[in-house]
């Protein structure tokens, strides 16, 4: 039997890649549309690290599996936050210079010493393997989870409540809705993984709220032009 946790992650994988591509190939190329597709892209590292772990069931190969797939863990806030800041028609340079330096830092001690941020790996309630967490161990990794999880994506969602507040067109305020309660719910699914890593007992069913953001980004396309996408299909659907 296929356990639900590699189900979840199966349609995070195919929601948020699918979108990426979407928002990628019928976008137009400017920075929103860029952010918007290198966040998504990301995000489905998640989903499909994790089939690949459930797949390949042993220790080692799993254990290189999740070196790469904590990349999203590492790069999903950072790429989110550039792209509400893409969003929001905001620039703030230094900010993301910060971030990605952050991020590419944390990325090396993940890849070549991943000891100090994945730290280990264990089976889980339906035999996979799942990043393990020990505070003696790798504490960066519930550092950087406070910092950037709790911090940053907070910060992110008052940017986006605050642009909301004073957008003037309907559409805009609906397109920015969309975006914050994707965002918002997607959000809670990605902390219900991290109980189990902490060590709680506690199955992450809540990983498949993490395909919502892509579904409520293809709404926003769909019913309010978001990302200036749907004037692009139509036509697209006229000449086929």
């Amino acid at each position: 039997m296929i356990p639900i946790y590699t189900i979840s992650s199966a349609l995070v994988f195919i929601s948020n890649f699918s979108v990426a591509l979407l928002v990628l190939l019928k976008g137009k190329k400017n920075r929103v549309t860029l952010t918007c597709s290198f966040f998504l892209f990301t995000v489905s590292l998640w989903g499909g690290g994790a089939v690949l772990s459930a797949i390949f069931n042993n220790y080692d190969q799993s254990y290189v599996i999740w070196q790469y797939t904590n990349l999203t863990n590492i790069w999903g806030p950072i790429t989110h936050h550039h792209f509400t800041l893409a969003i929001c028609n905001l620039k703030k340079r230094l900010q993301l210079i910060i971030l990605y330096s952050i991020g590419i830092i944390v990325s090396f001690i993940n890849l070549f010493y991943p000891q100090y941020y994945l730290g280990d790996i264990s089976k889980f309630f339906d035999g996979f393997y799942f990043p393990k967490f020990s505070l003696h161990q790798n504490p960066l990794y519930l550092i950087y989870y406070i910092v950037m999880f709790w911090g940053l994506l907070l910060y992110s969602f008052s940017l986006l409540y605050k642009e909301s507040i004073i957008a003037v067109e309907k559409d805009r305020k609906n397109q920015l809705y969309f975006f914050m309660c994707g965002s918002i719910i997607s959000w809670l699914g990605a902390h219900g993984d991290f109980p189990a890593v902490l060590g709680f007992q506690i199955y992450p069913f809540s990983n498949f709220l993490i395909a919502v953001l892509p579904i409520f980004i293809g709404l926003g396309i769909i019913r309010y032009q978001f990302l200036d996408i749907t004037v692009v299909i139509k036509k697209s659907i006229v000449y086929s």
